[in-house]
């Protein structure tokens, strides 16, 4: 321990606890803890703690009031400690610093994700005050703000659709429970692509594949079958949807993030956003430029053993 002391709290309002210490760019783990002795009788005793990482990439939200009292009265019904809209957020914090610290891949990420998140702002704004500053309720809850490195809105035109109603499920295809969705929408605000953009498809609205034979084309032919359990896909990356190292840029939340993704957020690992802190920043993907512009493959035929083989050169941009 290394400082306590006595302060009031006061219900719907805020109270500031100084810590002064030196900074050293050495990754700490800070714990805040109230009422550790129990001697203050509460609806949850197990909430009264928070564990930050002293370097850790900052995330603000700003979420409007009915949606937070909704929170407020039906969050504790999951059972888990949770009373309220800030240990909603927080379940989702932990989560994520636990998935980054999963992602390892033994040749492009051993440590697995470098950064970590810490929840830094919550703001309460009055019902339809979302956005502030022009943009999307969502994607860009109050585009003055650059205190944090990640935004995210929460209006409260949310609970039209009924996400939030299910009360009593610890399960992560419950968003009430935790919502999978939102830190694949920050890995944009953090300037990650969709990994699924990657994958091959040749439907109506996207053809991708145009080669025919005798005028007929290739695809879902025995030159290029189709064998994905969505129609149009006649080739899925390993990072992308459905693939082996499928991920939080493909399309599952709650694992780990995809190899791809993993490799391009450590390269502005411990970093401030620089293109923005929404979804989706000036600096968007800017890690593909790092691809070459084509890239030359030499096919060659079989042949027997003393003939010249066949060749033939494809340019692909």
């Amino acid at each position: 321990m290394v400082g306590s002391g006595t302060t009031n709290l006061t219900a719907s309002s805020w109270t500031a606890v100084d810590l002064p210490r030196t900074w050293t760019f050495t990754r700490e783990q800070l714990r805040f803890e109230i009422d550790s002795a129990g001697a203050i009788a509460e609806y949850s005793e197990s909430n009264n703690a928070v564990t930050v990482f002293t370097d850790a990439i900052s995330a603000g939200f700003w979420v409007e009031q009915s949606l937070y009292d909704h929170f407020h009265r039906h969050q504790h019904k999951l059972n888990d400690g949770a009373n309220g809209w800030e240990d909603w957020a927080q379940r989702h914090v932990d989560r994520w610093n636990a998935i980054f610290a999963n992602s390892v891949y033994p040749v492009d990420a051993p440590n697995g994700v470098l950064d970590r998140i810490r929840l830094d702002k919550i703001t309460i704004v009055p019902d339809g005050a979302l956005p502030l500053a022009g943009g999307y309720a969502s994607n860009n809850p109050d585009n003055r703000d650059t205190s944090v490195d990640l935004v995210w809105g929460f209006a409260t035109s949310l609970l039209n659709g009924g996400g939030y109603s299910d009360f009593t499920s610890r399960s992560d295809s419950n968003p009430f429970y935790f919502e999978g969705s939102l830190m694949h929408e920050l890995g944009h605000a953090r300037y990650l692509i969709d990994a699924y953009g990657f994958n091959v498809v040749d439907g109506a609205s996207d053809p991708r594949v145009t080669v025919t034979h005798s005028g007929t084309p290739i695809t879902g032919t025995p030159y290029l079958p189709r064998s994905y359990p969505w129609f149009d896909h006649v080739l899925i990356n390993h990072d992308g949807m459905g693939g082996v190292f499928d991920g939080l840029m493909g399309s599952s939340f709650n694992v780990k993030v995809d190899r791809y993704s993993t490799a391009a957020m450590n390269l502005i690992a411990g970093r401030r956003a620089i293109g923005g802190n929404y979804n989706a920043p000036m600096n968007l993907g800017v890690f593909i430029h790092n691809l070459s512009i084509a890239n030359r493959i030499q096919l060659l035929d079989e042949h027997p053993k003393g003939v010249k083989p066949h060749f033939s050169h494809f340019l692909v941009s």
